[in-house]
This record gives structure tokens, sequence and C-alpha cells, in this order.
């Protein structure tokens, strides 16, 4: 499992939206529907990886860069930024 801030995940979607259940509807899935709220729970815990066009979805709901989220996903961003394959 990887070292994902889920602390940093949840506080930012109670900021943005009040609960994470009141987000998820607005984050389109790899299925092309809207994410289920235990979905994107268990995402921010770290059980279900992140798809990059989820990543880049939170970011804008969240009005964070999309680095941000990526490192906050615990993805080694150094590694990103150079090309290089990030460890899983």
């Amino acid at each position: 499992m990887r070292d994902i801030d889920t602390a940093w995940f949840k506080d930012q979607a109670t900021r943005a939206f009040g609960s994470i259940r009141k987000m998820a509807p607005r984050i389109i899935g790899r299925n092309g529907c809207p994410l289920d709220p235990a979905t994107l729970v268990r995402a921010f815990n770290g059980q279900r990886e992140f798809t990059l066009a989820e990543i880049e979805q939170i970011a804008r709901l969240l009005d964070v860069p999309v680095l941000e989220v990526i490192r906050r996903a615990g993805v080694e961003v150094d590694k990103v930024k150079k090309g290089k394959q990030p460890r899983r």
C-alpha cells in the first residue's frame, strides 16, 4: 500500500464540499459513471488506485495543483517530473 495522505484528502473534501459523500458524485470514474462515496473513501485510504483522470478532476474540484494531488496520493513526484516510472 502506498503512503497516501488520507487526512489531507478528507480535510480537503470536507473543506470544499462538506463531506466526501458530497464530493464523490462530482468525479467521473473509470466506468464513465460518477464515483460512489465508498469508492472515493477506498481511494483516499489507499485501498484503490486513482486514475490520472480522477486525479485531474480532484485537483480541479479542490482547486489545488495536479502535482499536489499526485504527491498526496503517495506517488514520488520527483520521479514523475524526470519521466521515470513511479514506484508502486
